[in-house]
């Protein structure tokens, strides 16, 4: 009966249980920081 979030998981770029305020149009991954989304869709779409 743990409600605590598991923060032992490695942090990586696919993860999808941050809060993110910034997704991709295309794949819909989230991210923190405007700059990892621009980074992002440069270097992967």
């Amino acid at each position: 009966m743990s409600d605590r979030l598991d923060k032992g998981k490695k942090s990586d770029e696919g993860n999808t249980d941050v809060d993110a305020c910034y997704s991709c149009d295309e794949c819909g991954q989230g991210f923190t920081l405007p700059q990892e989304l621009e980074e992002h869709e440069s270097s992967r779409h």
